[in-house]
């Protein structure tokens, strides 16, 4: 990707998915455990790879592996809580992330994300197109997975037709009101990748 599409990644998607230090639970049905911008860590076995640390003992050594499953466990248990403001996550957790430590986790994963696209044939020329359409493909498997099926997209993609795309990005958010902010954003990213005059140059939030 771009630079600047990685520079603007992380604020970009915690316009939409927030940030938080600690664990909580997303809005799925089921319920996943989740941490940083929107990073599922469900199973288990995806957070006990994170060196989360005691937010009563900044500085001292980080959780182990059964302090983190022990936290773990009693958060996925707290469906209760899923529709209360996201502060009360803070509350109900005694373990935590540093920031470099998020970024560094959004990073990794979008940069996996990418390298899981370039290998789908309507998306290998990823690294030739507009700044804003990598950042609107990104942002589309963060919600859903590199793995996604639209095929009128991709076949959208794959003529490099990028006003086509806008058309045909939009992720069901009929049960998930959460997407429509995200559904906006990633059409103007197409259509704004259709009149890039620049291609490494990232125009969003503006609207060509």
């Amino acid at each position: 990707m771009y630079l600047s599409v990685r520079s603007q990644f992380i604020p970009f998607n915690a316009q939409f998915e927030g940030r938080m230090r600690c664990m909580y639970l997303d809005t799925h049905e089921p319920p996943l455990v989740t941490t940083g911008v929107g990073n599922l860590i469900d199973p288990i076995s995806e957070a006990l790879t994170l060196p989360f640390f005691w937010k009563a003992r900044p500085g001292q050594p980080k959780a182990t592996s059964a302090e983190i499953a022990a936290e773990w466990t009693r958060i996925k248990s707290k469906t209760t809580y899923i529709h209360f403001r996201p502060g009360i996550w803070d509350m109900l957790t005694e373990l935590a992330l540093d920031d470099a430590e998020i970024d560094t986790l959004v990073l990794d994963r979008a940069s996996k994300n990418e390298l899981i696209l370039k290998k789908r044939t309507p998306f290998a020329q990823f690294d030739s197109w507009p700044a804003d359409a990598q950042l609107g493909i990104l942002s589309m498997s963060w919600a859903m997975g590199p793995g996604f099926n639209f095929p009128n997209f991709a076949a959208s993609c794959l003529k490099r037709d990028f006003a086509g795309a806008a058309q045909q990005c939009q992720m069901d958010d009929r049960s998930n009101p959460g997407l429509t902010p995200r559904n906006k954003a990633n059409a103007i990213l197409f259509n704004n990748a259709a009149k890039s005059p620049v291609p490494g140059q990232l125009y969003y939030p503006q609207i060509l």
